[in-house]
């Protein structure tokens, strides 16, 4: 890929790649919890203003809740 990349200019006026990890959990909540397609996001918080990510909560299907968090690793 790196070749490619190379050769053919894939990546002109492109940004550099970005790394990050990242968790999710689900979760079932009571149905008085429950809000069918809400979604919340974050950017950056809880993180300090140097550090990039966000998180995330998205109410979907048997009363679940995707709960997320990711953080760049620069």
């Amino acid at each position: 890929t790196k070749q490619m990349v190379e050769r053919f200019g894939l990546n002109a006026g492109r940004d550099h790649q970005k790394y990050g990890i990242g968790l999710k959990e689900l979760w079932q909540v009571r149905p008085e919890k429950f809000q069918p397609g809400l979604v919340r996001h974050s950017m950056g918080w809880p993180l300090p203003n140097n550090s990039g990510g966000g998180s995330w909560l998205y109410h979907f299907d048997d009363h679940l809740v995707s709960v997320g968090f990711v953080v760049h690793l620069n």
